[in-house]
């Protein structure tokens, strides 16, 4: 509420807001008189409005993935934990981020935790959805090798609404 004071017959006052828009989107600011002393007699100028509409512009989205693993030596039976890291590096907010990391067919799974979204060990698509601008979640997925030789498994961004500006740091 801005409460102008006296104004003198054909003069006008002014106020200024700054914002800062942190949605894209169309955002419409209204200004209302509700209150005058005496009554104005002439209510059709007593309201104004001004719309804006807010592209992408300097927005932009970029998940990182990350994999670690709790012991790159095992042998056969030992259980070794996958931890994988998803980061929103981008200003923007993403939505839906999948990624995905299916077990070889050399390791067996044993179970999973996520701090975010839900992980399929079927079809190995973790459903992360929505990340804010500097988010950071974590999978962890422990599994067995079941024979011997180098296992290679991969976690890598299998979805995203928006586009990924840098696909460089989309898989690991």
């Amino acid at each position: 509420v801005w409460t102008v004071g006296a104004l003198n017959a054909n003069r006008g006052a002014t106020m200024q807001i700054e914002v800062t828009v942190n949605a894209v989107g169309t955002h419409k600011n209204t200004v209302e008189i509700t209150a005058s002393t005496p009554a104005d007699t002439n209510l059709t100028d007593n309201s104004a409005e001004t719309t804006i509409n807010v592209s992408a512009g300097s927005l932009n989205y970029d998940i990182e993935v990350q994999k670690d693993v709790s012991n790159s030596t095992a042998n056969v039976g030992d259980t070794v934990q996958y931890t994988v890291y998803a980061r929103n590096l981008g200003t923007g907010t993403a939505t839906g981020v999948v990624l995905k990391d299916v077990l070889p067919s050399t390791m067996t799974y044993v179970s999973h935790s996520t701090q975010a979204g839900t992980y399929s060990q079927s079809t190995g698509l973790w459903t992360i959805g929505t990340m804010a601008s500097g988010a950071r979640v974590m999978l962890d997925i422990t599994a067995k090798p079941n024979t011997t030789g180098t296992i290679v498994n991969t976690a890598s961004l299998d979805d995203i609404d928006q586009t990924d500006g840098d696909s460089t740091n989309n898989e690991d």
